[in-house]
């Protein structure tokens, strides 16, 4: 799953676009052709996607970096689209609902 989807998904439980939260277990960086990238995600999906790269040795961007952040940044790009989780969590902030990423899809099935 590429962080950018954070941006679109939605739980099944809420009617809130922006209540999910990405906990990984497993990820992995990979090449990405930078020309055909979408829209640039918001600001505060951005610092909290950065964090969470950060601490599984994912590509993330220094502190220098997160204050030149301009919509054409190369870096903002990478830590978005250069990123793979393989493995992980979406929690639900607003209902605590947990959804789990398995080989790279995030499953809003329940058993």
């Amino acid at each position: 799953m590429k962080p950018f989807l954070l941006e679109l998904l939605k739980c099944n439980n809420c009617t809130n676009l922006t209540n999910l939260s990405l906990k990984i277990k497993k990820s992995k960086k990979i090449e990405y052709d930078l020309d055909k990238l979408p829209r640039i995600p918001s600001k505060e999906l951005i610092n909290e996607l950065n964090q969470i790269f950060k601490e599984c040795n994912g590509f993330y961007l220094d502190k220098s970096d997160m204050n030149n952040l301009s919509e054409d940044n190369a870096k903002l790009i990478k830590l978005l689209f250069c990123n793979e989780v393989i493995e992980g969590e979406l929690h639900c902030k607003g209902c605590n609902e947990e959804y789990f990423i398995n080989e790279g899809i995030p499953s809003f099935v329940k058993n």
